[in-house]
């Protein structure tokens, strides 16, 4: 039953969005997300160990576009292009250790989800994607008013 099932697995996005910065101490922008690539890439590792051999790893999402991270960008709510650099340089270096460790366990079907291009063209080009809307709701006395 193991070896038959499909393994998905999120990794890395959470740590850049929010713990980077407590880790900045030890890893600069470079290093963290190599450091945060070769975690996952043990994580798998030891999947195909464990008896896991169909396994999707999603690549690392624009965490710099994410609604807190862009609040705090200041008013236009920009993206953090730096937040945004190190997912990308994470999708870098985890995809091809994948593409390494599928060719090295046998039987196995190991294969990247990048999903990172995707998003960020939905976040920056929403109307390319259908009707949106914006609602504006303000609390007033505990009654929900919308604007």
């Amino acid at each position: 039953m193991v070896e038959n099932s499909l393994y998905l697995v999120v990794a890395s996005s959470n740590d850049l969005a929010h713990t980077y910065m407590a880790r900045s101490i030890k890893y600069n922008k470079t290093a963290y997300p190599h450091y945060l690539a070769d975690l996952s890439s043990k994580f798998v590792r030891e999947l195909y160990g464990l008896g896991a051999r169909r396994i999707g790893v999603f690549s690392a999402v624009p965490v710099g576009c994410l609604p807190a991270r862009r609040t705090v960008q200041g008013i236009k709510r920009n993206c953090s292009d730096k937040l945004n650099k190190m997912a990308l340089q994470f999708n870098a270096k985890l995809s091809p250790a994948l593409e390494a460790l599928g060719k090295e366990s046998p039987g196995s079907k190991i294969v990247f989800i990048d999903v990172y291009d995707t998003l960020y063209d939905m976040i920056e080009n929403p109307k390319n994607y259908g009707k949106y809307q914006y609602t504006c709701v303000f609390l007033l006395h505990d009654t929900l008013l919308p604007r």
